[in-house]
């Protein structure tokens, strides 16, 4: 870590012994004699020097930060002191060049003037005093930005860290500071420039005053530009951070910009303590949401059934942690059986709540009495009652009693069931409005025996979804086509679980529900078989 801090030290003091050097010699138009005389040698000390001590400060500042990363140190404290420091840093370094620079162009003019008696303290000294402060601020803003860069990367080991400590910084003050720096830089070299020319009763050509405008716009403008680069890309992985929010649980963010207390860092540090509570709720939503997933499922009967007469087998798959689709069966007081496989209109949580009721209410009104139709019109004033018509249910009803084999159908806005027998499939005569869509509502039945192995079919859109290909419209009539070929025989839960594993990737809609019920009739009374045969 620290070693590219400091690789980047010794060439920031090579360029700046450069620098100052050749504004002697190009824009004050001092000699090599007198450069070598004594500015060269004390520039290049003072840098080492300067360099050497801002080794020694980083190595120690930043030896906590060393410790926590290489586990030589462990525990919350510990990562909050790194922390701290990393988000200290920069500004530390941003005070330490400035002061140096300040000192060192106090030592040089003093041992200059009053030390070594090289020139008296006139208007040149006040100028180059002028000059060495706007350079020392630029420098110092190039060392902080460069010291946030390379620093950025070891911030994502303390996710989680506040800098409680780390002084607050302007943001404001940071960009208007950089910019009068910036200005300093370009404007006072080119009118000490062309000042020295006229003194010495010279003209200055067009040349070499674009040419130092050029070079001391550079410099503020590599200044600019890391300042730039800096706000920029921490303001991507903030606009990130933003979109990541509605995932905070599946997608962790990148580390959030903290490097120091100005605006950024503390919209940083807001951003994280958002992704902290958005964690933190979705993962209580996604408790809550299991606990209701379980809940509903204790409501719906097993998927596996043996009634009188028939085998029962069933599969619900909702797109969501809980959904409004659902199965049921029941044996009803007078021994017949009733299924049913509905839907609520709404999804997510608001259709479980719905479907919850919905349920409640069918078997309050099958145990009431009465045929499909019946049963369905009375659920429909119920519901309508309850809910207002919003949300819907559709709703598919099948009542049959073992003793004859008589089955009866009322649907209401659902898919419409299919009769099997051996390869054969016939869809049940289906019509009615959805349940709670207008009160008086009055649901016609349909008729017919179910004869030993046949079955019956009752599934979703959902279902027939998985079977529709590219440029159908829907998949009833594949998912009929699909159903012909059916085995006979055995256990109807294979035929069940072929039609669950259908659908590859160019299968339909995989974002809804699924409801499968399949019923076969099995065993007859003795006394009744003569009227099958």
């Amino acid at each position: 870590m620290n070693r590219s801090l400091i690789r980047f030290y010794y060439a920031a003091a090579i360029l700046a012994v450069v620098c100052m050097n050749g504004y002697n010699v190009g824009i004050d138009r001092s000699s090599l004699e007198h450069i070598f005389r004594f500015d060269f040698y004390f520039v290049s000390g003072t840098m080492l020097l300067f360099t050497i001590a801002l080794h020694r400060y980083t190595t120690v500042r930043l030896e906590p930060v060393k410790q926590t990363l290489f586990r030589e140190r462990r525990g919350e404290d510990a990562a909050r002191l790194a922390f701290d420091r990393l988000t200290r840093f920069p500004g530390e370094v941003f005070r330490f060049v400035a002061l140096a620079g300040a000192l060192g162009s106090a030592a040089y003019h003093g041992l200059e003037v009053y030390g070594f008696r090289i020139r008296p303290f006139d208007e040149l000294v006040l100028r180059h005093l002028a000059v060495e402060q706007a350079f020392a601020w630029t420098l110092a803003f190039v060392y902080m930005s460069v010291a946030r860069w390379l620093l950025r990367p070891y911030f994502r080991f303390y996710r989680g860290a506040r800098a409680s400590t780390a002084p607050p910084r302007s943001f404001v003050r940071l960009w208007t500071g950089a910019f009068a720096a910036g200005l300093f830089f370009i404007a006072i070299p080119q009118l000490w420039f062309i000042r020295n020319m006229t003194l010495r009763g010279e003209q200055p050509t067009a040349l070499a005053t674009i040419g130092i405008a050029l070079f001391a716009m550079a410099i503020a403008s590599a200044v600019m530009f890391l300042l730039f680069f800096y706000l920029r890309r921490e303001l991507r992985t903030l606009s990130a951070s933003m979109r990541a929010l509605p995932g905070a649980v599946e997608r962790r963010p990148r580390a959030l910009p903290s490097t120091v207390r100005d605006e950024i860092g503390e919209l940083a540090q807001a951003i994280g303590e958002l992704h902290a509570k958005a964690a933190k709720a979705r993962e209580e939503q996604r408790e809550d949401l299991a606990l209701a997933a379980s809940l509903q499922r204790m409501l719906l009967p097993a998927e596996r059934c043996e009634a009188d007469g028939l085998r029962i087998r069933c599969r619900l798959q909702s797109a969501k942690a809980v959904g409004g689709t659902f199965y049921d069966y029941m044996t009803l007081p007078d021994g017949r059986i009733a299924l049913a496989l509905g839907e609520v209109s709404s999804a997510g949580a608001s259709g479980a709540l719905m479907m919850t009721a919905a349920v409640m209410l069918l078997r309050t009104e099958l145990r009431a009495g009465g045929s499909p139709g019946e049963v369905l019109t009375r659920l429909n004033a119920s519901m309508h009652d309850t809910a207002g018509g919003d949300p819907l249910v559709s709703l598919g009803l099948v009542v049959l009693d073992p003793s004859d084999g008589t089955a009866k159908y009322a649907g209401a806005g659902q898919t419409a069931p299919l009769r099997w027998d051996r390869g054969s499939i016939e869809p049940v005569p289906s019509g009615g409005l959805p349940i709670g869509a207008l009160p008086d509502t009055a649901y016609v039945e349909g008729e017919w025996t179910m004869r030993p192995g046949q079955r019956l079919i009752l599934y979703n859109g959902g279902v027939a979804e998985r079977f529709r290909a590219d440029g159908q419209e829907n998949g009833f009539a594949a998912f009929r086509d699909f159903a012909r070929t059916l085995p006979a025989g055995g256990d109807p839960e294979e035929s069940l679980d072929r039609i669950w594993a259908f659908g590859g990737a160019e299968a339909g809609n995989r974002d809804a529900d699924r409801a499968l019920l399949i019923a076969e009739a099995v065993v007859v009374p003795a006394k009744e078989e003569r009227r099958y045969a």
